[in-house]
């Protein structure tokens, strides 16, 4: 009828499995596909993509935010000669990073920054290039043209691809001064070795980046390589699992039957030799005709994932979910895709389950359960191995150490020295060929290329979709204020101003200088497309936070609705819309912190403040937030106050910690 109603296990699981063997009879297991999410353990994902390719017989497997990490150690970022940071507000996005940028930029680091818009991390650049949104890859072929000018020598086929990308081209198409692009290509190619660092908002560029690197002789060398900062816990261990629709555990091509053999050996079973569907083609591929003849996508198996949010690239996501046969949702909590869902089975959190996770650096470590499980939620290493067995299989149940050194260390070469007990104090960093080896720290790559991506990369194309756009995509789709189909405006251009006057002069010692210089920031990005999020970051730098009346003002200023100016800053956790603190203290509770005692740091610091999560002090010296991880399990327990981070904080330490930034006034 419509609606979700409580069920046993028992039904629920008979139900799925009916479903899958339904559709998979009726119309092939190609018409199957799964999402995982990148913040499953590993041994979760390798028993997802495990059923879909033993028991299923379908590749059509996605991690949305999966992708190979990086090739160097992170510490090794405060080392280099040269850093080219590409796409990424590392600061906000992985603090422990930004950290050992700065201190390498402090000690005479060359930092080559390209971004489409301002950062913190650009105060300390050599070479800051703004680049137009969605251009960055035009950059990066007209880089490698003027190093083959230069005197590099590089393959024939790069050589060809970035001939078109001549100077003046990339300067009109990026709006880079050609005198900038060509001091950052100087700093390059004249003080190596580089390490490239990049982001998720360039993640389709990978091989566009190790193109450059190649040339510049940045691969397979200390402090070189080329390095994404994830934005899940374990993106890196997604892909090593094989969450990818072309590729199995360790990277073995499905297509390659030589290479495929062990698995079949293992698994009992002969695998489906098809490449799957991406993400993208997977999502799209759900719609089809008015009739539905051409829709290849019946049935959705999504695990942690939320995707009638976060693919807003998805024309009609909506009737997309709407037009499958059947729906099955596995997660924590409540979300949209739920209402879409004809099965909801629920899943025990990350504090609630065992497991290993493999960092940005290719680190694995061992993560313990804490607590119980919560009224009815399962493992979903639990839930994946009771349904394989109701299709037909017989899977035992195995403990998350069990399923690793019985068959992810026998089946990937890369894993097969370690063992739970080895990494039961600070993980390994692949590849840990055996017992013997301590691990890896630099990925040689010696001519093999990884699938260092998110779904399918299109090297050297810039026409591709921006997370803006998608953002963009997805408020467009939102019901407006003003009736379907319409767009609210602003309302009194003076009331607005009013307003915004009155926020100024609460905020600010002299309201009219302040007030001109955001109107200066509004001229300066108002006729150019993607100029919102500067806007907003230039703003939020100013005032501190961006309250209604701020963003009314910017919205007149842009001549965009209001409600594009709020879903932005809704949707991006670095934006507030509320008075923060002059300093800025983020507590890590990701398990390695939190089973290390951050929860009591956490309560010492509120009880020193009298200040609750997300609250700001009354003299807005500080304000106290909590952040899932940060990447830094090894340093655990791990607090960051602004931009410094603090590994192995003691208790009786933290408050020092804390007083230490505070704002020393006249006459204190």
């Amino acid at each position: 009828n419509g609606k979700l109603r409580e069920a046993s296990w028992d039904e629920a699981l008979d139900l799925v499995a009916a479903k899958i063997k339904e559709i998979k009879e009726k119309h092939g297991p190609e018409a199957i596909a799964g999402i995982s999410s990148a913040k499953s353990t590993n041994e979760s994902l390798y028993l997802m993509q495990k059923l879909f390719r033993s028991v299923i017989g379908s590749n059509n497997l996605s991690s949305p935010y999966a992708a190979s990490g990086l090739n160097n150690p992170i510490g090794e970022l405060e080392e280099a000669k040269t850093i080219i940071l590409v796409g990424c507000d590392v600061t906000e996005e992985n603090p422990v990073a930004g950290t050992f940028i700065k201190r390498a930029a402090n000690k005479g680091c060359n930092l080559i920054v390209v971004s489409s818009f301002p950062t913190k991390i650009g105060a300390f650049a050599s070479a800051q290039l703004l680049v137009k949104e969605g251009t960055e890859s035009v950059l990066i072929n007209g880089f490698i043209r003027e190093l083959f000018e230069r005197g590099r020598k590089g393959s024939d086929e790069t050589k060809d691809t970035v001939a078109g990308f001549s100077l003046d081209r990339v300067t009109k198409i990026t709006e880079v001064a050609s005198g900038d692009i060509t001091a950052a290509v100087e700093i390059m190619d004249s003080n190596g070795p580089s390490m490239l660092v990049y982001g998720s908002r360039v993640a389709n560029l990978a091989w566009a980046f190790l193109s450059l690197q190649e040339l510049l002789g940045n691969l397979d060398i200390r402090c070189g390589g080329v390095n994404f900062l994830g934005e899940a816990n374990n993106s890196q261990g997604a892909c090593d699992m094989g969450l990818l629709p072309n590729y199995l555990p360790g990277y073995k091509k499905v297509d390659d039957d030589e290479a495929i053999k062990a698995f079949e050996d293992l698994w009992g079973c002969s695998l489906n030799t098809n490449p799957g569907l991406d993400l993208a083609n997977m999502l799209n591929n759900m719609n089809g005709s008015d009739d539905g003849s051409d829709k290849k996508i019946k049935l959705l198996y999504c695990i942690g994932e939320d995707p009638a949010v976060s693919a807003g690239s998805v024309s009609d996501i909506s009737n997309a979910l709407k037009s499958l046969d059947f729906l099955i949702v596995q997660d924590i909590l409540e979300n949209e895709t739920i209402k879409y869902a004809d099965v909801v089975l629920p899943a025990a959190a990350w504090a609630e389950d065992e497991g290993s996770y493999t960092n940005c650096e290719r680190r694995v470590s061992r993560m313990r359960k804490a607590v119980p499980a919560a009224g009815k939620a399962k493992p979903e290493t639990w839930i994946l191995t009771q349904l394989a067995n109701r299709l037909d299989r017989d899977w035992a149940e195995m403990s998350s150490q069990e399923i690793w050194e019985k068959e992810i260390s026998m089946l990937v070469p890369q894993l097969r020295g370690i063992t739970y007990d080895s990494i039961d104090n600070g993980g390994l960093q692949w590849p840990v060929p055996d017992h013997v080896s301590l691990g890896t720290t630099t990925t040689r790559l010696n001519g093999y290329r990884p699938p260092l991506q998110w779904g399918s990369f299109v090297p050297f194309n810039y026409h591709h979709r921006t997370l803006l756009e998608q953002c963009e995509g997805l408020l467009e789709s939102l019901p407006r204020s003003g009736g379907i189909g319409t767009r609210e405006t602003p309302s009194d251009p003076k009331d607005v101003t009013y307003r915004f006057i009155q926020v100024l002069e609460e905020e600010t010692v002299q309201w009219e200088p302040v007030k001109n210089k955001i109107d200066e920031i509004l001229a300066t990005y108002r006729s150019r497309r993607g100029g919102l999020i500067p806007v907003l970051q230039q703003v939020q730098e100013i005032l501190g936070f961006l309250p209604i009346p701020v963003q009314n003002y910017i919205a007149l200023g842009l001549g965009l609705p209001p409600s594009d100016v709020f879903g932005v800053v809704t949707f991006y956790s670095f934006f507030t819309m509320v008075p923060r603190g002059r300093h800025i203290i983020r507590v890590c509770l990701g398990t390695a912190c939190f089973v290390k005692g951050a929860e009591r740091l956490l309560e010492l610091i509120g009880d020193h403040l009298n200040v609750s999560i997300g609250d700001t002090t009354e003299d807005r010296e500080y304000s106290l937030d909590v952040v899932r991880c940060l990447g830094a399990c090894g340093l655990a327990p791990v607090i960051v106050v602004d931009d410094t981070t603090y590994g192995q904080v003691d208790p009786k330490k933290v408050i020092d910690i804390v007083e230490g930034h505070r704002t020393v006034r006249a006459g204190d």
